[in-house]
């Protein structure tokens, strides 16, 4: 386990994980899909993913009703929940093929609780604080 203190475990870094591995120190790597694109993305192809793909993504984009296309939000503010790069950059890449020039978004970040991020940003766009928000609409609806 990385980032996480067991007794009786040395602590180790994240960072360190892939070249535990890679080192032979372990021969299983859990955990942290975008690992072996890191490596992939430097040319080393050693490092393999084997699990699943996620098939069914549900993030969705919330709007108020002015916004019609990724280029509507131009010049406006777009709240995000998580600024890991899976999900950011994904949410700016989607943008990007909408036509939207991210220069001309202000991205801003919400800082709450992860179990009520997503509620918050609904609730922010509802007010008229942003114009827009990704969310996870599974978390924003809360437990099923």
């Amino acid at each position: 386990m990385a980032n996480i203190s067991l007794p009786g475990q040395p602590w180790i870094p994240m960072n360190q994980r892939g070249p535990l591995v890679l080192d032979g120190t372990y021969d299983f790597l859990s955990g942290l899909h975008h690992e072996t694109y890191i490596y992939r993305a430097r040319g080393d192809k050693r490092l393999v993913y084997t699990a699943q793909a996620q098939n069914d993504w549900d993030d969705r984009i919330v709007a108020t009703p002015d916004i019609q296309s990724a280029r509507d939000i131009e010049g406006r503010k777009l709240i995000f929940t998580s600024s890991a790069p899976c999900v950011l950059g994904n949410l700016k890449h989607a943008l990007q093929l909408g036509g939207a020039d991210l220069k001309r978004i202000e991205f801003v970040g919400l800082d709450a609780p992860k179990q009520a991020v997503c509620r918050e940003a609904v609730q922010a766009v509802a007010r008229g604080d942003a114009s827009a928000a990704s969310i996870d609409h599974r978390r924003a609806a809360g437990p099923r």
